[in-house]
């Protein structure tokens, strides 16, 4: 990958957030309750062949989300980074990398499931409602004691406690 894609996959996936969080954390700290949250990914930090440059990516908003929290320490402002698995939405990565070839969705993702996401414990996609339900929680009140933390949903597949 050139110069050219690397920048841009960093000014998409890594500059945009902190210019985001540029703009409303300050508003958020004076008025002593903001939640902030990063979409980081279950690649982050494992960056493989053709992923590289978007595992990085994802690897450094962990980092922005645990330096954020350290800025705006007993502001009420809460910043963490959530983390979803591969998730089935009707443009997934499966169908477009993997064309169906006459098979179901069914099939295609239990051969993903026993190939190379073994590892994961629910044995399927995760949904878009449950990365939702995630995220709502940390956005809440209910999370007013969780900050600088990445919070994986992806149904088990990282083999790590944390």
């Amino acid at each position: 990958m050139n110069d050219e894609e690397w920048e841009r996959f960093w000014r998409i996936y890594v500059a945009s957030p902190v210019r985001l969080a540029r703009q409303f954390a300050k508003g958020m700290v004076e008025r002593g309750w903001g939640r902030v949250l990063f979409n980081a990914h279950v690649v982050s930090g494992l960056q493989q062949g053709e992923m590289v440059h978007w595992g990085t990516c994802k690897a450094a908003l962990l980092g922005l989300s645990r330096g954020l929290a350290e800025n705006v320490v007993a502001s009420g402002v809460t910043v963490n980074a959530f983390i979803p698995g591969p998730t089935h939405t009707e443009e997934s990565f499966m169908t477009r990398a993997h064309p169906p070839a006459g098979k179901t969705f069914a099939q295609i993702e239990r051969e993903f499931f026993d190939g190379p996401l073994a590892s994961s414990i629910v044995r399927r996609f995760i949904h878009p409602s449950e990365v939702a339900n995630l995220v709502a929680f940390l956005a809440s009140d209910d999370a007013s004691a969780i900050t600088g933390a990445a919070l994986r949903v992806d149904g088990g597949i990282i083999r790590s406690i944390p």
